[in-house]
């Protein structure tokens, strides 16, 4: 009889753990009670590409010449993270109609925020961006695993692991992994992508994300032109 008491605590216990460990996955979902309200400009300019982001894409260079034949614009702005954009969203997001919007968030934001705040942030931003822009394609470019913050890659993982799903509930936007070619193995990162700083991106590690998005647009573009 006292076996079988220990043997239901154990189940009990157990239970409890695996239901704790689930509630902390951060939900899929957007708020369906949340309101978005908004005033659209009185001009919105039609471009081809909008580009948005911290340093990643703030640095980025001869960003025209690799996507030549493509009209962008470039509102990245190093060193900030995603509340600095949702502060100037209406100049940095909604002044434009892109047909694509390549977004890179996340990566200054740990040192803020923990990844439930920034999550709710950023969908919210989603929400409002696909109300106010539904025929945009998002591209989500995952964080980078720069080594010099190897203490924020378990957060890092979880945000690249929720935008890697994002797609389930806006079928507009889509993930790009520049993790994962960046790691020469799940505990090892391949130096060569980053600068000395071993923070931000060497002209190997802007060659890697260049062609990952160019794929990424020409495959979309591909199947657009399909259907």
């Amino acid at each position: 009889m006292q076996n079988i008491n220990i043997t239901k605590f154990f189940i009990l216990l157990l239970s409890s753990v695996t239901f704790i460990s689930c509630s902390k996955e951060s939900s899929i979902e957007e708020d369906p009670d949340e309101i978005i309200t908004f005033v659209e400009p009185d001009f919105i300019q039609s471009i081809d590409i909008l580009f948005t982001g911290s340093s990643t894409i703030a640095f980025w260079p001869d960003l025209d010449k690799s996507f030549a034949t493509y009209h962008l614009i470039n509102t990245a702005a190093s060193g900030t993270n995603i509340d600095a954009l949702l502060e100037n969203k209406e100049t940095r997001i909604f002044k434009y109609n892109p047909s694509f919007f390549i977004f890179y968030y996340g990566d200054n934001d740990m040192y803020v925020y923990d990844v439930d705040t920034y999550l709710k942030k950023f969908k919210r931003l989603m929400k409002e961006f696909k109300i106010r822009r539904p025929n945009s394609i998002v591209l989500l470019i995952s964080i980078k695993p720069s080594p010099k913050r190897s203490e924020k890659f378990s957060q890092y993982k979880k945000i690249n692991s929720y935008m890697s799903k994002y797609h389930s509930i806006n079928p507009l936007c889509h993930y790009i992994d520049i993790w994962t070619p960046i790691l020469r193995n799940p505990q090892n990162v391949n130096s060569t992508y980053f600068k000395e700083d071993l923070l931000h991106l060497s002209d190997n590690g802007y060659i890697l994300i260049n062609q990952s998005i160019i794929n990424a647009i020409k495959k979309l573009e591909h199947s657009e032109s399909s259907n």
